[in-house]
């Protein structure tokens, strides 16, 4: 069975539903099995993310055995459903328990749409000001060590945040970042995990971004206890791509290698002042040892306050 892509007609037919007049649709770039639109329609534009949850292993599967259990295949593609689904299921329950993230609109629950034997779940979020990190000064232009002190400072308030709320977003990478002046916003919590969620995760699984993740993130167990510490490691990397930009087109490897980074980091400044940011907050922030990462939000927000002074 092949995979089946969202159409215009299916996102008409979903407005339709929710008697929303639309003026246009946007399109942002896919992501696995999502897909995301912004919806210009009065009185303000609008989100509609959606997600094919169908089970096409199930199906396909299926396909080459000689004699199908028709109970058996209902059982699995139930199963595969369910699994495909917790991703948006968590990204929607994350935004209803963190005020970090945007808000769930429209409808109040998940909604299906349905083409033939395809399945798609799908929500309404609200739409935030601002632009992807990827696409703003802070990875346009070059940042000094006091402009990247700002930005690690109001990342990690949101990382205290979600902590608050015992979450781990997983997933935190320049295009999940939205920039709005001075406001920082996380987007995209679909990998986001409470301690009160039911494991997503199987033995083995990784989970995330390869380039940003933490290494616990690489072949986990599914009972994998997980802390605010993963959320601190892509932040470090982040701020080392905001320093030193030509790092962004160097490998993962390069980029998590510590002793590889801060050489090229002296080369480029050799004043005490950004020796000292490299060892007390990016080493602190994405050492690979988890344990040797800060145990405190509060406490590295607190050495942060001195390079935040003008350079």
């Amino acid at each position: 069975m092949e995979i089946r892509y969202i159409t215009k007609i299916d996102i008409e037919t979903i407005l339709d539903r929710h008697n929303i007049k639309y003026q246009s649709i946007c399109p942002f770039p896919k992501s696995g099995q999502k897909a995301v639109f912004k919806i210009i329609c009065d009185p303000n534009p609008i989100i509609l993310k959606i997600y094919n949850v169908t089970p096409y292993h199930t199906i396909n599967q299926m396909e080459y055995v000689s004699h199908v259990d028709v109970d058996e295949l209902k059982v699995q593609k139930n199963e595969e459903i369910r699994i495909l689904t917790m991703i948006i299921a968590r990204e929607v329950k994350a935004s209803k328990k963190c005020p970090i993230f945007p808000k769930m609109i429209i409808t109040k629950d998940i909604d299906e749409y349905r083409v033939n034997e395809h399945l798609y779940k799908y929500y309404f979020e609200e739409l935030v000001d601002g632009i992807t990190m990827n696409e703003s000064s802070y990875y346009l232009e070059e940042n000094s060590i006091s402009q990247i002190a700002y930005f690690l400072d109001a990342a990690l308030e949101l990382v205290k945040k979600m902590w608050d709320k015992t979450y781990v977003h997983r997933d935190i990478k320049p295009n999940n970042i939205i920039i709005d002046g001075e406001r920082v916003m996380f987007i995209d919590p679909g990998l986001a995990k409470s301690a009160n969620d039911e494991t997503l995760t199987r033995t083995g699984m990784a989970m995330g971004t390869p380039r940003y993740w933490a290494p616990e993130q690489q072949e986990i167990q599914s009972n994998y206890n997980w802390t605010f510490k993963t959320d601190l490691y892509p932040l470090g990397l982040i701020a080392i791509e905001m320093f030193l930009p030509e790092l962004r087109r160097l490998s993962e490897d390069q980029l998590k290698d510590m002793q590889f980074v801060y050489k090229k980091w002296c080369e480029k400044d050799q004043f005490d002042k950004s020796k000292s940011f490299f060892r007390d907050i990016i080493v602190k922030l994405s050492a690979e040892k988890i344990f040797r990462r800060a145990s405190s939000i509060e406490d590295i927000q607190k050495t942060l306050v001195e390079f935040k002074e003008s350079d």
